[in-house]
């Protein structure tokens, strides 16, 4: 029997390749249990990320689902990124997610970093802007970070000051954009977590 890692190739392949001895885990499965208060929602995420990396495996492109959370649905999927490090939100999709809304749905989005960046400014500036419950990217080396909410007052700026304050100071860009998130954190403007 071929395993999923063999199929889809492993470490080493490329920078973005997926880790599937991580990925495949009962411990990687059981992160997910820690997402929301309800196991089908949790499940779906967990589904939703495996097949975002399967179809993402060694590329440097982005797929994003949008879960939600009453309805215990995937409300849909956008898979054709064609520009790395973004996710595209196809009309089909802005409409999906503008019926959910209408009808009461409480949305969930889930997309993937292949190089297992932490939450971006463009992460949080969506979840604010497009009142996600909660962001969930999920990193091609197995890593998974929750955005839990933003604040109403959060802007671009506040983020932007203290990134570039950090990369300045000589940190790597994931280094700088935790300890950004970490600032951003205690001061009250978002509340994200690694899982």
């Amino acid at each position: 029997m071929i395993t999923i890692a063999e199929m889809m190739g492993g470490v080493g392949e490329s920078p973005n390749a997926v880790r599937w001895t991580i990925v495949e885990s009962t411990e990687w499965r059981a992160i997910f249990d820690k997402l929301a208060d309800n196991t089908s929602v949790n499940s779906l995420a967990h589904s939703e990320a495996l097949q975002m990396l399967r179809h993402r495996n060694n590329t440097s492109f982005e797929d994003i689902s949008i879960i939600g959370r009453v309805s215990k649905a995937v409300i849909g999927r956008s898979t054709k990124a064609a520009i790395a490090g973004e996710v595209r939100y196809t009309e089909n999709l802005k409409n999906r997610i503008a019926s959910a809304t209408k009808n009461g749905d409480v949305l969930i989005a889930i997309h993937n970093h292949p190089k297992g960046f932490p939450p971006s400014l463009s992460d949080i500036l969506s979840m604010k802007n497009r009142n996600y419950s909660k962001s969930i990217i999920v990193g091609h080396d197995g890593t998974v970070f929750v955005i839990d909410r933003v604040d109403s007052s959060f802007a671009e700026y506040h983020f932007n000051e203290i990134y570039k304050g950090y990369l300045n100071s000589g940190k790597s860009d994931a280094d700088a954009a935790i300890l950004t998130l970490g600032k951003l954190k205690n001061r009250g403007l978002i509340s994200w977590r690694k899982l």
